[in-house]
């Protein structure tokens, strides 16, 4: 079963920040360009 929620890249930067981890929003982004296939 797959669930859907919709995050900011700014969402997520700060539930990581909660979990100890500095992350910038814009290096999220960039991860996701980089590791998410383009292909579905």
């Amino acid at each position: 079963m797959k669930y859907r929620f919709s995050l900011s890249y700014r969402d997520l930067e700060e539930m990581m920040r909660m979990r100890g981890t500095r992350v910038d929003h814009s290096t999220l982004q960039r991860w996701v360009i980089k590791f998410v296939p383009l292909n579905r």
